[in-house]
Formats: C-alpha cells, structure tokens, sequence
C-alpha cells in the first residue's frame, strides 16, 4: 500500500541546522577520498534496512540517520562474518541517547555536533535507551536512567571519523557506492505528499530542513532511508542537497594529506620541519623553546622521519621568525 504524507507524524520544525560556517579543520571527502574512488554505475541497489528509526514528530532527523547508518555498518560486519544463508538479526540503536546528548534541546542538531559525539561516546543499543517517541519530548531528552553499562555498550559503535562530501549528484553517488551517505534537504510538506511509491520534487519552497540516509539509485532519482513511517522514499536527480556526510573511515594523518601540512623531526635531531607540499620550513630548534610557543602536547602532532625519507625533501626555506612561528602553530591547529 502506497501511503501519504498525511498518514504521517512530521515534526513541525527542522530537524537539521545548517552549519554556521565551514571550517577549514573539517574534513573534505573529495579531497580525500573522492579522488582515488571508483566512478559509480548509472543504477546502484543495496538490499533495503532492516529497521527504520521513527521520530513521531520530535526533531531528531540528525540522530535518527547516523543511528541507521550505526545499524547498517553492523549489519554489513555480521554479513562478513556470518555463514552463507545465516539470518541476520535485526538490529536498533537509540537515536535518542545522541539526540538528548547533543546541544538543542527539543529542537533541530548541527551534523558537525552528531558527527563530533559520534567520534567521542558513540550510539548505544536501542535496549539500553529506548526510543519512546510516545512520550513529550521533554521526557525524552530525560535519558538519566542510562547506566554505566549502555554507556560503555555506545563506545563499541563509535566511530574513527566524518568528512563533508560535496553536494553535485556525482559527489554524492560516489561517496555513496562505498557506503549509505547522510544528506540534509530543504522541503515542504506539500512536495512530499506524493504515494510514497512516486518521485519527489522540490518546488523552491523552504519551510524545513531535513536529514535522512541517501541509500541508493536509479536513473531518474535517489532512494532515501526516511523517518517519518514511511520507510523509503524517491527523490528527484535535481532535488537539492544542503549538506552531506561521509562516516567512512579516514586515515589517521587525513589533516596533514588534506592539507599539504606536516610536523616532522629525525629521530636524533631537536629541530622540528614544517612539510608544505614537500618543501621544509625550519621551525624552533630547542625542545623548551618549541614547547613555549606551541604547548606540551604539540610535541604529539610530530612524526618521527628516517633520514631517507628526509633526504627527499628540501630544507632551509628562509622565512622570518615570526612568520615561521604562526605558520607552525596554523599546523598544530589543523592536526
């Protein structure tokens, strides 16, 4: 049977907060990933969830869509791990312990907040924090009850990092080929009141903003993981796209290989280097005076090199001290 938006429970409001700004710290998927990754197919089909978050019109959209993607990242691991044929059990993460964990209160989240607690706390099993969307949203942002071990079982499904993906239907197919990708949409309730068997288009009216799971495709849309009881939805190839993130993992130097930027010393040499795009800036020589500027922890962003490998580089830029100084310390920010 071929519902309605009608038949659903929307919230009222957004449940997806455009950024403020973009950070130059965040990480860029294109650059990253996208480059070195295969072209996708002109139709792509994954086998639909298993289980569909439902907000009964509390604004967790944001939440709801990382805890899906928390359950096909597990389910994908037991498919791995399974024998052929072996059932697969379903399975639920509580998008409510994240939404009560995040700044917003009963309203809309920032996907650079979920993505950051992601990375941190993790999303525990539904059993631990159960996702009551029966109750006022005051008491379900009231997630007291949760005990040490449902916040230890959350840490098991952290995640190692998150990256922005552009938002061209290319960038997006790519980075979903790899994996389900997140994506936030401007709409309106009167667009999305098609037979949830037919195609979505935008019209250009905005009331609200939207997070769901961009899922796969085919040549005429997208299909999305949608939270509102209506399971799977069609969008248009022209529906615009606000935002859009990648949860796949990242390599632990992304920042320095994303941005031509590296602290690196030989093993038996105090003086640090500056790498910027294979050249070497000469930085403070003595361990006290690198700290003064820079802090203890510094020391932590620098890689040890062998001698080869520093042989490939050139060093003895000349620069003058104080630009060197903020040079360095726009790197420490960046790792």
């Amino acid at each position: 049977m071929n519902k309605t938006l009608k038949q659903f429970n929307i919230p009222q409001n957004s449940g997806y907060i455009p950024e403020k700004y973009l950070d130059i710290r965040r990480a860029d998927w294109n650059k990253l990933i996208g480059a070195i990754a295969a072209s996708p197919p002109e139709t792509f089909r994954r086998d639909n969830p298993l289980s569909f978050p439902f907000q009964n019109g509390i604004a967790a959209c944001v939440t709801s869509t990382i805890a899906a993607y928390s359950e096909y990242k597990s389910r994908e691991q037991m498919l791995s791990e399974n024998e052929p044929g072996e059932a697969i059990s379903v399975l639920r993460r509580s998008f409510r312990y994240m939404y009560a964990n995040t700044p917003g209160g009963s309203g809309g989240r920032y996907y650079s907040d979920c993505g950051n607690w992601m990375v941190e706390k993790g999303i525990p099993d539904e059993k631990f924090c159960k996702n009551d969307v029966t109750l006022p949203v005051e008491k379900f942002l009231d997630i007291s009850f949760v005990l040490p071990e449902g916040k230890d079982n959350a840490e098991n499904y952290r995640i190692k990092s998150f990256s922005w993906v552009k938002t061209d239907l290319n960038s997006l197919k790519t980075a979903c080929f790899r994996e389900p990708i997140a994506i936030a949409i401007p709409g309106n309730n009167a667009d999305w009141l098609k037979p949830t068997d037919q195609i979505i288009t935008f019209s250009g009216k905005t009331d609200w903003y939207h997070s769901i799971l961009m899922w796969d495709w085919d040549k005429d849309y997208i299909r999305v993981a949608n939270w509102w009881g209506d399971k799977m939805r069609k969008l248009s190839n022209d529906y615009p796209v606000s935002a859009a993130m990648s949860f796949e993992d990242l390599p632990d130097n992304w920042r320095a290989l994303q941005n031509n930027m590296e602290l690196i010393k030989l093993t038996n040499d105090p003086t640090v280097y500056l790498l910027n795009a294979d050249n070497l800036i000469r930085a403070i020589p003595s361990t006290n005076s690198f700290e003064s500027y820079f802090g203890k922890n510094s020391w932590e962003k620098i890689r040890i090199v062998t001698q080869d490998e520093f042989n490939k580089y050139i060093v003895g830029i000349s620069l003058p001290k104080e630009e060197v100084i903020e040079k360095i310390k726009k790197a420490i920010k960046l790792l």
